[in-house]
């Protein structure tokens, strides 16, 4: 089997998982599909970063981390901060919490993972291409 088939068979296998899982807990189909579905997602893109760009994994020291940070708390923030007074049983609100945190990574995982392969584009095209102006 290639590697990445591997990583996508165990992406979904792990959003398969969580999805079953939160639903054997009493939580609705919809909502455990769609924190399985964030999981498996972000499982995947993580793999891909992995394996195309191993480089880019630790980032490049604080100028990249504080960013990654300021979008992570918020994110966190609202998961744990904003759903806490949501009339909803705690199930629920720990469902509520995972898609949040994790559709927020995806995001995340996702823009990173485009910029990289934006990067790698214009490096494989060379240095010296024209870039067109307002004059031409």
């Amino acid at each position: 089997m290639s590697r990445t088939l591997l990583h996508r068979v165990g992406s979904l296998a792990a959003g398969a998982v969580a999805a079953g899982g939160l639903y054997w807990f009493g939580i609705d189909a919809l909502l455990s599909g769609s924190v399985g579905l964030s999981l498996a997602v972000s499982a995947l893109l993580l793999l891909r970063v992995r394996r195309k760009y191993p480089d880019k994994l630790t980032g490049d020291g604080w100028t990249d981390s504080r960013w990654a940070g300021v979008s992570q708390a918020v994110i966190t923030a609202a998961a744990l901060l904003g759903l806490l007074l949501v009339p909803v049983p705690a199930e629920y609100r720990f469902a509520l919490g995972l898609l949040v945190i994790l559709s927020g990574f995806v995001g995340y995982v996702a823009g990173s993972l485009a910029e990289m392969e934006r990067t790698a584009a214009r490096e494989s095209e060379g240095e010296n291409r024209q870039i067109p102006t307002l004059d031409d």
